[in-house]
Formats: C-alpha cells, sequence, structure tokens
C-alpha cells in the first residue's frame, strides 16, 4: 500500500498528541482537506480569517497544555496569521503550524503568491523546517509535534514549531510503513535535571537567603508553569509565600493564571513602568519562577525599561528551560519548612477565601460590568480578558471566586480576545477601546480634539451594530444596557452552553 505526503503527515501529527487542527486552507492545501477525512482522529476546524486560527490555536494550548495545529494558506496565510502568533510566542503556548508553499518545481517562476515563507515564521517560531524532496515527512512532523512540547529554550521563549509543505510533496505518493515507537527528543522535561545535586544545592542556597530576609522584605514574581494548578506548582508558591510572608506579583501580560477560592492571592504587576519599579524596589530579593525579568513596554521619555533593578544576587531564578518547575517549588517548600501550611487556615493570608460580590444594580458602567461578571461566573470559568482599562476593576472583585482560569493578552497584539476563547471553549468543553487616548496622557500629549485625532482614537463612527454582527454570524446576540440585563443575558448563556457561543454587548454609560 502506498499514501500520499498529506496522510502521512496528518499521521504523524495525530500520533504525537495532535487532535485538532485549526485551518484556512487554499489550492495548495487541499490533498490535506482531503487527508482528514482518510487519517482518522484530528478535528478540523474551519476559520474564517488566518488570525482566527492562530488565536484559537493559542486558546487552545493554553488551557490544553499540548498543541494544536494551524493549516495556513501559503506565506500571505501566515503572514495574516502573525499577530495571534506573536502573541502565542509571548505566552510560550504549544503550537504547530502547517504551512503549504509552491510546488519544488514551480517555485523559481515566482507565482503571484510567491513569498519567502521561512523568512515570516522565524520571526515567531522555535524551529522551521522546509520538507524536501525525497524527506521522511512522517519524521518531520514527528518532531515538530515533539519540539512543540519541550521545554523552552530559553526562558520567555517560543514553543511554536513551523513545517512548511510544498505543494507536489502533499500529493506524491510513497509506501506506507513508518514506526512512531522511538521517536523522541534529547533533553527530556527538566524532571531529571530537578533531581540533580546541582538543583538540590541551589534550593537549599535559595532557602537559605530568601528565609534570613527581614519581614516585608522578599516577594515572589511569577508566570508561566508557576501560575496553574498542574502538578500542585501553584499550590507550592503560595506555601512558599506563606512561609515568608511574602506578596506573589505575577506577569501583567500573563498567559494563564489560576485564580479564585483556595488558591494563592496573586497581585498583577502594575502595566507603567514608573509604578512596577516602584512596586519591586521596595524589596530586598525575589524570587522569579518562570517568567522573564519585567520590562516596559514602551520607552517613555525618561522613563525605566527595566522594572526589576536588584543586583544578579538577590534575584533568585527557577524556569522551565532548565528544570521541571513544579518540583523545584515542591522542594523549595519542603527546604522552607512550609509542607504544614494549610490554605485558609495558617497561611497568614496567602491564599483566597470564597466571598463573592454582591450583584449591582442600575445602569451599566465598567465598574457594574466587572462586578456582575465576578457575581455571576461559575465554578470552572474561563475568562479570556483582553481589557486594560474598563477591565481594571474585575481583579480585585474576583479574588474569592470559584476557581478559575484567566487567561490575558500576552504580546500586546490586540483582537486575540474571541479567537482565544473560541480556542478554549474547544480545549475544555467541559468546562468603548480608551487605551489610546489613556497613552496620549501618559505621554503628556495633548490631543487636538481635531478630525485626525478623533480618527484615530475613536472607533464609535460609525457606530459597530455587534448584535447583528454575531445574529449574522448565527450566533445568539444579545445587547446590555443594565445590570439587570447584563445579569439576565449571563444566566441565559450560562445555562446553554453546550449550545456554543452566545455574544453580548455590554453598552457601558
Amino acid at each position: 500500500m502506498s499514501w500520499n505526503g498529506a496522510e502521512q503527515l496528518l499521521q504523524a501529527a495525530k500520533d504525537h498528541g495532535i487532535t485538532v487542527c485549526f485551518a484556512n486552507p487554499g489550492t495548495s492545501e487541499m490533498h490535506f482537506v482531503s487527508a482528514m477525512d482518510s487519517v482518522k482522529g484530528i478535528r478540523a476546524i474551519l476559520g474564517l480569517h488566518e488570525t482566527v486560527c492562530t488565536g484559537a490555536a493559542d486558546g487552545y494550548g493554553r488551557m490544553a497544555r499540548k498543541p494544536a495545529m494551524t493549516l495556513l494558506h501559503l506565506g500571505p496565510g501566515l503572514a495574516n496569521g502573525l499577530c495571534n502568533l506573536h502573541n502565542a510566542r509571548r505566552a510560550g503556548t504549544p503550537l504547530v503550524n502547517l504551512v503549504g508553499e509552491m510546488a519544488t518545481w514551480h517555485k523559481g517562476a515566482d507565482p503571484l503568491l510567491n513569498m519567502d515563507v521561512e523568512g515570516i515564521a522565524v520571526k515567531v517560531s522555535k524551529e522551521v523546517w522546509t520538507c524536501r524532496d525525497g524527506e521522511d515527512l512522517y519524521r518531520a512532523m514527528a518532531t515538530a509535534c515533539l519540539q512543540a512540547q519541550a521545554p523552552q529554550k530559553a526562558i520567555g521563549g517560543s514553543n511554536i514549531c513551523t513545517l512548511i509543505v510544498p505543494h507536489n510533496l502533499s500529493w506524491e505518493k510513497s509506501p506506507k510503513k513508518y514506526d512512531s515507537r522511538g521517536f523522541a527528543l534529547e533533553g527530556g522535561s527538566g524532571k531529571e535535571a530537578a533531581g540533580s545535586p546541582e538543583v538540590d544545592l541551589f534550593v537549599q542556597d535559595c532557602a537559605k537567603a530568601l528565609s534570613s530576609m527581614p519581614d516585608g522584605k522578599v516577594a515572589l514574581y511569577i508566570g508561566g508553569a508557576a501560575a496553574i494548578q498542574d502538578d500542585d506548582a501553584l499550590l507550592h508558591v503560595g506555601k512558599i509565600a506563606s512561609k515568608l510572608g511574602a506578596p506573589i506579583y505575577c506577569e501583567n501580560a500573563f498567559g494563564r493564571l489560576d485564580r479564585g477560592a483556595g488558591l494563592p492571592r496573586l497581585t498583577r504587576l502594575p502595566y507603567f513602568p514608573d509604578d512596577a519599579l516602584n512596586t519591586l524596589k521596595a524589596y530586598g530579593s525575589i524570587l522569579v519562577v518562570d517568567a522573564r525579568r519585567p520590562v516596559a513596554n514602551f520607552g517613555y521619555e525618561n522613563g525605566p525599561s527595566h522594572v526589576m533593578t536588584l543586583p544578579d544576587e538577590d534575584i533568585w531564578e527557577i524556569d522551565s528551560a532548565d528544570v521541571h518547575v513544579p518540583t523545584v517549588l515542591r522542594k523549595l517548600s519542603k527546604a522552607l519548612g512550609a509542607e504544614d501550611i494549610v490554605p485558609s487556615v495558617n497561611c497568614r493570608g496567602k491564599f483566597c477565601d470564597r466571598k463573592v460580590p454582591s450583584l449591582p444594580a442600575g445602569r451599566l458602567n465598567a465598574a457594574k460590568l466587572c462586578q456582575t461578571l465576578a457575581a455571576l461566573q461559575p465554578k470552572e470559568t474561563i475568562l479570556v480578558d483582553e481589557s486594560l482599562t474598563s477591565g481594571n476593576g474585575y481583579w480585585d472583585l474576583s479574588h474569592g471566586c470559584a476557581a478559575f482560569s484567566h487567561l490575558a493578552l500576552t504580546g500586546g497584539a490586540i483582537g486575540c480576545g474571541p479567537p482565544l476563547a473560541v480556542g478554549a471553549a474547544i480545549a475544555c468543553p467541559d468546562r468603548s477601546y480608551q487605551i489610546l487616548k489613556v497613552e496620549l496622557a501618559k505621554q503628556q500629549i495633548s490631543p487636538s480634539n481635531g478630525p485626525c485625532a478623533r480618527a484615530l482614537t475613536d472607533i464609535g463612527h460609525p457606530a459597530i451594530d455587534w448584535v447583528a454582527v454575531g445574529q449574522g454570524l448565527g450566533v445568539p446576540s444579545h445587547r446590555a444596557e443594565t445590570v439587570e440585563q447584563l445579569a439576565s443575558q449571563l444566566t441565559e448563556a450560562l445555562s446553554q452552553r453546550e449550545a456554543g457561543p452566545f455574544l453580548i454587548e455590554a453598552c457601558l454609560a
């Protein structure tokens, strides 16, 4: 028997953990479309634009903790999806891109859609491969899938792998022979390193240094694997903080945080660099766990670039590029004598108690929107948060909600919210735009209020009818102008989660 290249690649993807493909295919990917029916086990989901595909794959990977695959049409399709791939790179999301390319014998003719696909892919990818004539395509895809699930090469690095497949390789046949056994990468999961004598020595030195600091002079700063409940990583973060009496700060632009009652109380590092700098300079020692040292998002006039300015010897760092983070946190908790810490019993207030805000009433505004969401969200909610201004109040209001997962904009490339939510929903089936005006004020630039300034900071003219947009896409859609309307519509949406998406336009006063 024989199979074509598309079938080989999809079989390898399925064998190495891919179960979902977010696709926007074109001519050069049609053999993959056909092969989806012959290679059983991969769910194909069409996105009407590549940003939807890449954003959904990001949301899926953040929640499932394993990669989804995208199927994109040549260089322009990859380029269209680049902004949400940038966000996925910053989030450390595992993701595999399968991108079509011109036939090997046709590329030299420079057809209209011809581009430097590799040149685009390297901007966001951990690894990039272009398949060649005679190459073992099964092995190429297997390697891409395994690399996407391997530890990052450096803290804050990409976990996106991109495989570029010339059109003719997708239809060319070869004997159907493969063996998925034995495919593995060097390096492992980091669990081996976490058990090394070097790590044990680091843990002892770290515990000694942190416990010797005066009260109120130690802080934790976390992200990545330390910010989720998997393998009790977040539990041990809370125990360590409880023992040290230390606050726990998290990245402002976090990929995923597990939050709520029974979990550690986290403080989001301030967005603006002067505020973040002033917050962190109060401490004499900081434990940084699976996060980059924070930097300013922009270079403000006379402002800092780096906001964590302690000497290196006073910053203790644990990251998943080197070790298995949950294992090291468990060892550090033990070394500090924090094993007997019990949330809400002897934790010194470092874990959140159950406390849900009351439901407000009257005309909707930003504060009441946040309070209504926190009051009504059920246990195991996945909240996708792309807000900067209108969502500010939600953080403090939601500390005591039933445990939930909070996803944020990681790379600053806006427009990720709805696609992230789609991907997160696929991964876990059981469970007014003011930013530019804020920046004008922050940089002490007086808005002219002329037609150009208004055109670049006000998207209310013409007004977008989001209810009509949602209904046009077959999504139940409603508009809420009062808290009562929002509460009723949100309750209705939560009662029919199995039916699919539900859109609410919240009109804020």
